[in-house]
């Protein structure tokens, strides 16, 4: 008997215990819901069980980080209100000028100098992150985008860019 079969060997019968590998695949496939894939044997063909069980985790990867995402104490809060599918924006293949994708591109991503991210880095209470143009209101991006006046050129590029 070779090597490779000797090997072969041990692997399955360390298997067999409680934290062998086929014991991982078994948790991995009942916790998600898939056991069903481990005790049915198929008749025919073989079902590729990994690529099933990957669509699987990448779907619950994908809700889990949206619904987290969403939540006001997120940095990522603006993101979600753009963000609401899983896949490759349009605005970055259709915007051709560089410098017009990355300020959109940072909007989107909470990269800027307005208030509500400056204030957030020095632990101001988002109430009292205040708009340097305005007084008395909170300078978020809504307010960027659609009340405050002297942001006007920015405002255009993001406007016509989401």
């Amino acid at each position: 008997m070779g090597i490779g079969n000797e090997i072969l060997l041990e692997s399955c019968r360390n298997s067999l215990d409680n934290f062998g590998w086929l014991h991982n695949i078994k948790r991995t496939l009942e916790t998600n819901e898939m056991l069903s894939f481990y005790e049915d044997v198929p008749d025919s063909v073989y079902p590729f069980i990994h690529k099933k069980l990957f669509e699987k985790l990448k779907d619950k990867f994908h809700q889990t980080s949206f619904d987290q995402i969403k939540s006001d104490s997120s940095k990522l809060r603006t993101y979600a209100i753009f963000k609401s599918e899983v896949g490759i924006e349009n605005y970055l293949t259709e915007i051709k000028n560089v410098a017009d994708r990355v300020l959109v591109t940072k909007f989107r991503l909470s990269n800027h100098r307005l208030m509500i991210e400056v204030g957030r880095h020095n632990n101001t209470p988002k109430e009292l992150r205040f708009c340097p143009f305005c007084s008395n209101v909170v300078e978020n991006e809504k307010h960027f985008m659609f009340t405050c006046s002297s942001y006007t050129p920015e405002k255009e590029i993001s406007r016509t860019c989401l």
